[in-house]
């Protein structure tokens, strides 16, 4: 067999055995954290900020070493009041659409770059690359005209382009921030911390999303539970049939679009149900109809959003 068919094959058995709930999580190498808070409250989830507070524990100064055991801790809620405040103020609906992975790498950003008094516009210039269709590498000269020109033309371009996105491409958006820290000049810096901050935030979110304990880096008894569709239609009533009555990790729910699943872990949020509802009118419609949920069910809690043509798309827990 040569090695082109080899991989091939390993690729079709991996991909079987993710859909069969069959392969066991793994946590990353990364350095434990020693006295992450657990309990946060701000616009991350808890997966969010405990990535982002290991992070800072271990390898968050310019030299890749320590900020302090109490370092988020007494500075995560001020700056996460700053970032909401900037995103708020130019891109208000924004936020609310993008995956939990984006918002904790965006933020991540803005709290290591963009959170000083005066705005910078870091965060602008990296959404405006990854929305932009025709970008498809880091666009360093761009970037350049974003960065502290509020009301340029690019500036303006690039606040009319990301109020219009809705669906969020999370590759293209790491490639970006990690393309604009190589623009910042101190190459030690990022050699020591940045070049792979945002690899280990999401490898450090992965940990906590599978039960990695975040004092002792020991696994939890959880079970990973996978549901497919044949079309949206499908999966919706596979989401409400099979998800009754059960617990789960609400902060690990993934929605695949591409290939119509969707996944979570157990865990100790009691759910009545998952909801899929999905629009091919247009948002607001779709809006309308979440607010009708609602008030019909005041439990009902919107977990992600997003936009795959000819869809607009909401999944929620009601419990």
């Amino acid at each position: 067999m040569s090695n082109i068919n080899y991989m091939k094959l390993q690729e079709q058995i991996s991909r079987i055995q993710s859909m069969m709930g069959l392969i066991t999580e793994q946590k990353s190498d990364w350095k434990k954290c020693n006295k992450c808070i657990g309990n946060y409250q701000g616009s991350l989830n808890k997966c969010g900020f405990y990535a982002s507070e290991r992070f800072e524990e271990n390898y968050g100064d310019s030299s890749g070493n320590s900020m302090g055991d109490d370092y988020f801790e007494n500075k995560y809620q001020k700056y996460d009041g700053i970032i909401n405040d900037r995103l708020n103020e130019y891109i208000p609906n924004v936020w609310n659409g993008m995956g939990m992975r984006t918002k904790m790498q965006l933020w991540n950003l803005m709290f290591n770059s963009d959170s000083e008094p005066t705005d910078k516009f870091r965060w602008l210039a990296i959404l405006y690359l990854t929305a932009n269709p025709k970008i498809t590498s880091f666009d360093e000269t761009l970037t350049m005209k974003i960065i502290g020109n509020k009301n340029s033309k690019e500036w303006n371009e690039a606040i009319k382009l990301v109020n219009n996105t809705t669906n969020w491409d999370y590759n293209k958006l790491v490639k970006m921030i990690e393309g604009q820290y190589g623009t910042y000049g101190n190459k030690s810096a990022l050699q020591s911390s940045w070049s792979y901050r945002a690899k280990a935030l999401d490898e450090m979110y992965e940990d906590c999303v599978n039960g990695i304990d975040p004092k002792s880096n020991q696994t939890k008894d959880i079970t990973k539970k996978i549901i497919q569709g044949k079309d949206l239609t499908d999966l919706r009533e596979k989401l409400s049939n099979e998800t009754k009555n059960i617990s789960i990790d609400e902060n690990s729910i993934e929605f695949d679009t591409d290939n119509l699943m969707v996944k979570f872990n157990t865990g100790k949020t009691k759910i009545k149900k998952i909801s899929l509802l999905f629009d091919n009118i247009s948002k607001e419609n779709l809006d309308d109809r979440l607010k009708n949920a609602k008030v019909q069910n005041p439990t009902y809690k919107v977990i992600k959003r997003g936009e795959k043509q000819p869809y607009w798309w909401s999944l929620s827990i009601i419990e």
